[in-house]
């Protein structure tokens, strides 16, 4: 074997269904979840631009805390 490559794959579990996320991005991230103007702000107080798996977790958890 002279390479290899991993594949991840994201969703989101929401209200009992889990739903594939086709991008880990800011888009398609808030497209899943329920409208909330608190995103935005907090988005932008924490200088996270969803951009990657720990931007994704971190925002994740603070919706799950608003909960």
């Amino acid at each position: 074997v002279s390479s290899f490559y991993a594949i991840n794959h994201f969703a989101i579990y929401n209200n009992g269904k889990i739903t594939p996320l086709k991008d880990l991005d800011k888009a398609t991230i808030l497209s899943m979840l329920p409208s909330n103007g608190t995103y935005e702000s907090w988005l932008k107080e924490h200088k996270n631009k969803l951009k990657n798996e720990s931007d994704a977790i971190a925002f994740l958890q603070y919706v799950n805390s608003l909960n």
